[in-house]
């Protein structure tokens, strides 16, 4: 086992084009330093906060977390023989019902996912199959993927499914109006909207009336599609998308319409976990088996993380799969006393045996003027030199990188109002004495994001642990053309 140590200087990110210039060469010598002269390389990564780069450092969340699974899954054909996925077919697979898929209209390469998913079931026995979708978006550029979307679904992209309606979040997430969330699922249930069978002629009046696409009032792009007696609903979500009230309101079903049935008329699937407990998921244990907490288990070695109290209950529920249980594989340090900057106590942690990986989380995002952000970023970059050198001389390896960027309104030296942007990108430099002997044999991969580095870390742990590593041999250009001799 090769011990590990991850040093995070959490905020530093690319700085862009209309970013307050923070960075010089005073900055963080250490770290240009060691930049220069070891395996270096950029990360793709646009989250701003700790939850999205515990979650994508976890398990893998680029673009809509959990879909990365259903990827995976589709292509390996693992989802055909799935026995959560079997139960719930088996509840709803009846030729004379409906079943209600509710889409999140985010990405326009979401619908991938959505198409693969369904030709792993594709015996699938039901009457209709209809997409509702949610728009999310809040910026005018989300209509081009909304439009892409309808687009493709109206020539069949996704086989046997049309869309019915779609509505923005803001009528329908848990800060909406209870009316307007009733008002939308009374809609659903008969069947009626405002009919755009012409969606793009809808969407341009949108566009030219400047609404945003969350805002969207729900309109309908086919008639006759309520929610009857035995109809289905898929809730076809991925992170941070529980809408209790919305899925309370299909569940409870409102007055008017409860007279319209003698029982409990269909089941209410969701695809990955929500907060809603009244909800059946599909794959309920499907975030767990990739996460942070169960490569450790596999490792058969365990993680100390050092971040502030208020930090750790989330990183925990990100490190183990957004399970609610606390990881026998990871020990939690509190920083609030300042160990970060005990280098007696890193030494401690660091040299435990127990540890193969040891997670040090440097916020630089807590501050709100660049006079205090640099003082850090100078008082950072010396820890790193220490920690840097007590790598080397133990033979550790030590990779610093960054979980998420900054991008905010701040205070300049003389207290003006500046923005920064500190966005796209995180840096990784690479520090191993065995590696940087073998520099000329060896590259990283340049397309690489969080979740690369979490599997480039159990690489490094275990160089037989069955994973992708950012580092990967130099092909010469001769071998692109001609096979080795056997």
């Amino acid at each position: 086992m090769k011990k590990s140590v991850l040093f995070l200087m959490n905020g530093y990110a690319v700085e862009q084009k209309d970013s307050y210039s923070l960075y010089n060469e005073q900055l963080t010598p250490n770290f240009d330093l060691y930049a220069k002269h070891n395996f270096f390389t950029k990360l793709e990564n646009n989250a701003l906060n700790y939850v999205d780069g515990y979650r994508e450092f976890s398990i893998g969340s680029k673009g809509s977390l959990n879909y990365t699974f259903l990827k995976e899954a589709a292509l390996n054909r693992t989802l055909v023989n799935d026995e959560e996925l079997l139960a719930m077919k088996s509840k709803i697979n009846n030729p004379d019902t409906k079943l209600h898929i509710f889409f999140f209209a985010n990405l326009e390469s979401d619908l991938d996912i959505l198409r693969d998913f369904f030709e792993n079931i594709k015996d699938l026995r039901v009457k209709e199959i209809y997409a509702h979708l949610i728009c999310t978006s809040d910026h005018m550029k989300g209509y081009k993927d909304l439009k892409g979307i309808i687009t493709k679904f109206g020539y069949g992209y996704v086989p046997k499914i049309r869309v019915a309606s779609v509505v923005g979040s803001s009528f329908i997430d848990d800060n909406a109006d209870p009316r307007s969330i009733d008002d939308y699922v009374t809609s659903l249930f008969f069947g009626y909207s405002e009919l755009w069978r012409e969606s793009d002629q809808k969407i341009s009046n949108l566009i030219a009336t400047n609404v945003k696409p969350n805002q969207i009032k729900t309109f309908c792009i086919n008639s006759r599609y309520e929610i009857g007696n035995n109809d289905n609903i898929l809730i076809f979500n991925y992170d941070k998308v529980n809408y209790i009230n919305f899925m309370n309101s299909l569940l409870d079903i409102p007055e008017k319409i409860r007279r319209r049935y003698e029982n409990t008329p269909y089941n209410v699937f969701s695809l990955f976990p929500t907060e809603n407990k009244r909800v059946k998921s599909v794959f309920a244990n499907k975030t767990s088996e990739i996460s942070l907490d169960t490569h450790l288990q596999n490792l058969y070695t365990k993680a100390a993380i050092i971040d502030t109290r208020e930090r750790l209950n989330t990183i925990n529920y990100c490190c183990c799969g957004f399970k609610n249980r606390v990881s026998e594989h990871i020990d939690y340090y509190d920083s609030s006393n300042g160990i970060l900057y005990n280098t007696s106590y890193l030494t401690e942690v660091i040299n435990n045996s127990k540890y193969g990986l040891i997670i040090l989380n440097y916020n630089m995002d807590r501050f709100s003027n660049i006079k205090d952000l640099r003082e850090e970023f100078l008082k950072v970059d010396q820890i790193l030199s220490f920690i840097y050198r007590y790598c080397k001389d133990n033979n550790y390896t030590l990779f610093v990188s960054s979980l998420y960027g900054i991008q905010r309104k701040m205070l300049d030296n003389y207290g003006n109002e500046i923005y920064l942007n500190l966005t796209s990108k995180v840096p990784l430099i690479i520090i191993d004495n065995q590696l940087n002997a073998n520099r000329k044999k060896l590259t990283l991969n340049p397309f690489g994001n969080l979740y690369d580095l979490s599997k480039t870390i159990y690489k490094n742990i275990n160089n037989a642990y069955s994973v992708d590593s950012l580092l990967r041999e130099k092909q010469s250009i001769f071998s692109l053309f001609f096979k080795k001799k056997k």
